[in-house]
């Protein structure tokens, strides 16, 4: 899918972990330089202003506002610059996540695997197994007026369904985005690799927006408490209206 400025995203879904690091300075200039191809010509490395071009770009990531918007902002009166500083950023960040290992990490690997369960079999022998948990959530995004219906979801809101996966801790281990709004979230899950690549005998926990299969537990539909389960110690009545 081709998204507004050029900038490409992917229609396979991708395998994100988080980033412990940043780049600096120097490292963005020599991303920026082996890895713009883009349509705009390149303004010199020796002018290039590095904090204007990541303002803009995570700016423009985080509220999907328009060029025209961010000449005011920026008083940056060069449409086409700002653009191509977009993709410049865009594909320094891609490159700078390549050459470090980000894509492509393996997600269950063995150590990972068994801090994990023991984690879970802590809390409760049961989820001894347990790797972790996934939900999904939407992102507001801005599209072209003929992709509007597409990415409509429920709440009448423009969005893109992303699908992210925890650990014991809580921590992102996988992010599948890109998804339209107005799917659901078996339909984003069965759209990716994951559960084939759960190793056999784990699992992972899911709420009863997905179906239960042998990698995935989800509890029983329209089951909000288990209250003589988990009210040992309490008069077994829940705390809220809710």
């Amino acid at each position: 899918m081709e998204g507004r400025y050029g900038v490409v995203q992917q229609s396979q879904q991708k395998f994100i972990r988080p980033v412990h690091g940043y780049m600096d300075i120097p490292t963005f200039k020599k991303s920026s330089r082996t890895g713009a191809t883009g349509s705009f010509e390149a303004p010199h490395a020796a002018t290039l202003d590095v904090r204007l071009v990541m303002l803009v770009t995570l700016q423009w990531l985080a509220s999907g506002v328009s060029v025209r918007s961010q000449e005011q902002l920026f008083q940056y009166h060069n449409h086409v610059t700002l653009a191509y500083y977009r993709q410049l950023d865009v594909r320094a960040i891609i490159k700078g996540l390549v050459d470090s290992g980000f894509y492509g990490s393996d997600r269950h690997e063995p150590d990972r695997v068994r801090s994990s369960c023991e984690a879970f079999r802590q809390e409760h022998q049961t989820f001894n197994k347990c790797l972790g948990a996934l939900d999904g959530t939407h992102i507001s995004i801005v599209v072209s007026a003929e992709m509007q219906d597409r990415f409509q979801n429920r709440k009448d809101q423009t969005s893109t369904h992303v699908l992210g996966v925890v650990d014991e801790l809580g921590r992102l281990m996988a992010v599948f985005a890109g998804g339209e709004g107005c799917s659901s979230n078996s339909f984003i899950y069965s759209q990716t690799e994951f559960e084939g690549s759960v190793p056999s005998g784990y699992f992972y926990l899911g709420d009863p927006g997905y179906r239960l299969s042998k990698v995935l537990l989800t509890p029983y539909r329209s089951q909000r408490y288990h209250l003589r389960e988990w009210a040992a110690n309490t008069d077994g009545r829940p705390k809220t209206t809710k």
